[in-house]
């Protein structure tokens, strides 16, 4: 008997065939799998694997909201300036590998890189985190700021960053703070008040970015710490030293993070923080979202008059006054990112950056704001006495214009922590409160709650 015999043409449409057909079923998987997850595919970046363009600016797919009008010439200057960065360049840093760090280490470093414009270059399969951080540090990783993102941290904490960060060079949770050389001795000081307070209530790593000066901390007392450095000698002109915690949350490679300044202290219960953090910034809403501040700092609301803020052209004030400590996933990296870049270049030169996050969050029509997360340091004893407070009885933070019949305050933080000796004082003396009696976090109108699930009220506009 005779058997049909294939040509070698036939033979290798079937095999086409087949790796067309596995292809497509890996695919399907891989969407199953990041819908699992809660990765669900973004448009806006889907289309940076199947074009050799990058991906709009997320802004460029909404309506331009009203702003700044002196800023208009920067942004279109800006969008120019994107469109021309050639895609090939080497635009963000990655994490070492661990064996290539503890090697490094072995024989002799002192350090090795955590971010670094030269470290990493696009991949046709990147992780979603790497293709929003990719699209966003085009301009920041030209040649005239590429030394400003060189990371580097100390071999002592290794330990502790490789039990934060995974192969893939991100890291899940961590609040994040910054050190300069301003006031370096006082900053390091109060510092160490705050590490102390993180390993005390909370159970996630908390980074140090130390620009220009040598932080030293024993990693033995702190095993959550991870100490980086960076240097400022790519900065175009000098900058104020707050604008520091920018660099700090960009080159962290957190996807969900928390700023913190060195003279705050952490409470217990802060950890909820993430987790509200993950529901409200998302790759539908990439944006940074500001706690409210105690002051409207708005002429027409009148309270606290001499401390209102008017801006350099007018604006439409979108929502109140914010602290400068955001919250962010990897999702609103194109806005931090963006920030950083006018910021570096000039337009804000004389403003604060707390000015410069409400004036962009505004410019950008934002009004998803969080309520008061972090309080004055002198409402400590209101917090501990919980039911016997007299001072947070009636409404908090009321204004005219914004939330007429104030709002809950939730105590995940203190600020105005001028003294370590102090912070660490208090720290004990909330330890042995919450020994005796349940420290409820949450309180409006008068009453305390567990978690933001328990307010029913519809009075007020901040989120929790």
């Amino acid at each position: 008997m005779r058997y049909p015999t294939l040509s070698l043409f036939g033979l290798v449409m079937s095999l086409v065939g087949v790796v067309v057909f596995v292809s497509l079923s890996i695919n399907r998987l891989e969407l199953r799998l990041l819908e699992r997850i809660g990765h669900s595919p973004d448009p806006v970046y889907d289309l940076f694997e199947l074009s050799s363009e990058p991906p709009p600016p997320v802004d460029a797919l909404r309506p331009a909201p009203r702003g700044i009008a002196r800023h208009a010439p920067m942004r279109q200057g800006l969008a120019a300036q994107l469109r021309s960065v050639d895609d090939a360049t080497q635009p963000l840093g990655q994490a070492a590998d661990e064996n290539q760090a503890a090697e490094s280490c072995r024989l002799g470093a002192r350090t090795f890189t955590h971010f670094s414009c030269d470290g990493l270059r696009p991949r046709a399969r990147a992780s979603p985190e790497d293709r929003v951080l990719l699209h966003a540090m085009r301009l920041l990783c030209s040649a005239r700021y590429r030394a400003l993102f060189n990371v580097q941290v100390p071999c002592e904490f290794a330990p502790a960053y490789y039990s934060l960060y995974n192969s893939t060079g991100w890291g899940n949770e961590a609040y994040v703070t910054f050190v300069s050389s301003s006031q370096q001795s006082l900053n390091l000081d109060l510092a160490d008040g705050l590490i102390q307070t993180v390993h005390e209530f909370s159970k996630r790593h908390i980074l140090v970015l130390c620009v220009d000066t040598r932080c030293e901390w024993n990693p033995r007392l702190y095993p959550r710490l991870i100490v980086m450095h960076a240097q400022s000698t790519a900065a175009a002109q000098p900058l104020p030293p707050e604008s520091w915690r920018w660099l700090a949350m960009i080159t962290a490679r957190i996807r969900t993070g928390v700023q913190l300044d060195t003279s705050m202290m952490l409470l217990p219960g802060a950890d909820v923080l993430f987790e509200r953090t993950r529901v409200h910034i998302t790759a539908r809403y990439p944006f940074f979202v500001l706690p409210m501040h105690w002051m409207s700092r708005d002429p027409r609301a009148g309270d606290y008059p001499m401390y209102a803020f008017i801006p350099p052209a007018p604006i439409n004030r979108t929502m109140r006054w914010g602290h400068a400590h955001p919250t962010w996933t990897y999702h609103a990296l194109g806005m931090i990112t963006e920030l950083y870049y006018r910021v570096l270049s000039g337009e804000f030169s004389g403003y604060q950056d707390e000015d410069v996050a409400n004036m962009i969050s505004w410019e950008k029509g934002l009004t998803k704001q969080w309520c008061p997360w972090e309080t004055s340091h002198a409402l400590l004893g209101e917090y501990l006495q919980q039911g016997a407070s007299t001072a947070l009885k009636g409404p908090l933070f009321q204004d005219p214009l914004y939330h007429p019949h104030g709002v809950p305050l939730l105590f995940a933080a203190l600020h105005d922590c001028k003294e370590r000796r102090k912070t660490v004082s208090d720290m004990n003396r909330i330890l042995s409160t919450a020994r005796a009696q349940l420290l409820q976090p949450i309180v409006y109108q008068g009453a305390w709650y567990d978690t933001p699930s328990q307010l029913s009220s519809t009075s007020y506009t901040c989120v929790l």
